[in-house]
C-alpha cells in the first residue's frame, strides 16, 4: 500500500476568543504518516550511500545474482557479476581440461589460465625457462551416480623439469646421480653397481645366468649360459660374441673293455674341438688294495708305464679321433701286458707324507671293471 497523510488543524476558530495564541496554533497543524513506500513510489537514483545504515546487515538474499556467478569490482568501481567463460573447456566425466583460477595478483582479483603450455625444445635448448611453463594445473572432472565433483589437479608438463629444480643435497646422493658441469642431471662416474642392473630371464620368463657383452650394434647384450663350462668366445669383428662349452668330459669306455674295437660318443659343442684328451677315471672299489686308487681318481693314460722294466714301456692302448659331431676311440685287448703305477707305490702316505721312492705298477687289464675311459673335449 501507499502512504497515508493526516493533517489535524493547530485550533479551532468556530467559537471562542480569537486572540495572538490562538492564531499561533492555528498555525502549527499536526501531521501524521501511515503506511509504507512502495517500490514503484522510490525514483530512480533517488536512494544513495547515505541513505543507507552503517552496518546495516543487509542479508545476502536480497541481492539478485544468477546461478554460478560471483560479485567482483568493476573496473569501473561498482559491483559486479563474475561469469564463468567458454575460453575453459568443460570436460566429460574422468577426463581433464583447462581452467581459470582467481588469484590474488597483489592490487586486484585476477582470473588466471591454467592451461600454460610446455617449454619449447628451442627454449630449453637456449637455457631458457618459465615459471608458467613448468606445469598445468587441470581440472577432472568425476561423475557418480549423476553427481559431478570437480577436482584440481597439477602436473608437470614436457620439457619443465630441469636440474637446478633438484636439490643436490637433498635429492641427489652424487654417488650414483648427480649433476654434471652444465646443470644437468648425469649419471656419476662409477655411479652404477652390478646390483642395478636389469635381471636376466630367458623366453618364458625365469631368472637365468647370462654374459653380458657388447653386440655389433654397440648395444650390451646377454649371452645366456645354458650348461657348465661355458665362455663366452668372440665370433669376429663383426658379429655378437656367444656362448660356447670350453671344457666337457665325453664317457667313452663305462666300464673299460678287455677287447679291441671303436666306441663313439657325441660331444656335444657344434664344430671341430680344439683338442681332446683321454683319462682313466677310477669308478670302483673291487680291486682297490691292488691300484691304490678311490674313487673319481683320475689317471692320465698317454701309455704303459713299467719301473722293472724301461724297454717294456709301450704305447697306449687307446687312440682318440674327433670331428665336429663326435669323439672316438679305438682299443686294444688290455690282456697283462698294458701297467700303470699304483697310486702311492706301495706307501699308504699320511698327511705329513709327501714324497717317496717305493713305486709299483698293476696291469690294467685285471682290474678294468674299476675304471672307464673319459675324452676330455676342449672347444
Amino acid at each position: 500500500m501507499g502512504l497515508a497523510v493526516t493533517v489535524q488543524k493547530g485550533h479551532n476558530f468556530s467559537s471562542g476568543t480569537i486572540d495572538r495564541a490562538a492564531l499561533n496554533n492555528g498555525a502549527t497543524p499536526t501531521v501524521s504518516i501511515t503506511g509504507s513506500v512502495g517500490f514503484g513510489e522510490i525514483g530512480s537514483e533517488a536512494i544513495v550511500d547515505d541513505n543507507i545504515k552503517a552496518n546495516a546487515d543487509i542479508d545476502v538474499t536480497k541481492l539478485a545474482l544468477a546461478t554460478g556467478k560471483i560479485i567482483i569490482g568493476a573496473a569501473d568501481g561498482n559491483a559486479s557479476a563474475l561469469s564463468a567463460t567458454t575460453s575453459f573447456s568443460s570436460v566429460a566425466s574422468e577426463t581433464e581440461g583447462n581452467s581459470g583460477l582467481l588469484v590474488d595478483v597483489g592490487d586486484k582479483f585476477e582470473v588466471l589460465k591454467t592451461n600454460t603450455l610446455a617449454v619449447s625444445n628451442d627454449n630449453v635448448s637456449a637455457g631458457k625457462q618459465y615459471l608458467n611453463g613448468d606445469s598445468i594445473l587441470s581440472i577432472h572432472k568425476v561423475t557418480v551416480d549423476g553427481v559431478t565433483t570437480n577436482n584440481l589437479r597439477i602436473k608437470h608438463v614436457t620439457n619443465s623439469v630441469h636440474g637446478n629444480h633438484i636439490s643436490t643435497a637433498n635429492a641427489l646422493d652424487n654417488a650414483s646421480i648427480g649433476k654434471n658441469s652444465s646443470g644437468k642431471l648425469a649419471v656419476a662416474d662409477n655411479g652404477v653397481h652390478w646390483d642395478k642392473f636389469y635381471n636376466h630371464k630367458n623366453s618364458a620368463g625365469n631368472l637365468r645366468s647370462a654374459f653380458l657383452s657388447y653386440g655389433v650394434d654397440g648395444k650390451a647384450i646377454p649371452s645366456e649360459i645354458t650348461e657348465a663350462d661355458q665362455v663366452l668366445v668372440s665370433a669376429g669383428s663383426n658379429a655378437n660374441s656367444t656362448n660356447k662349452s670350453f671344457f666337457k668330459n665325453v664317457d667313452l669306455l663305462t666300464p673299460l673293455v678287455d677287447s679291441t674295437g671303436w666306441k663313439r660318443a657325441a660331444h656335444g659343442l657344434g664344430r671341430v674341438p680344439l683338442f681332446v684328451e683321454l683319462f682313466l677315471v677310477c669308478t670302483g672299489t673291487t680291486h682297490t688294495s691292488t691300484h691304490k686308487y678311490a674313487v673319481n681318481d683320475v689317471i692320465k693314460a698317454h701309455h704303459d708305464w713299467d719301473a722293472g722294466d724301461l724297454g717294456n714301456n709301450k704305447s697306449s692302448p687307446f687312440n682318440v679321433g674327433f670331428d665336429s659331431t663326435y669323439v672316438w676311440v679305438h682299443h686294444i685287448a688290455l690282456g697283462n701286458s698294458f701297467q700303470l703305477p699304483k697310486k702311492y707305490g706301495t706307501a699308504t702316505p699320511d698327511e705329513n707324507t709327501h714324497s717317496g721312492s717305493d713305486v709299483d705298477e698293476f696291469n690294467l687289464g685285471a682290474v678294468e671293471g674299476d675304471f672307464k675311459l673319459v675324452a676330455r673335449v676342449c672347444g
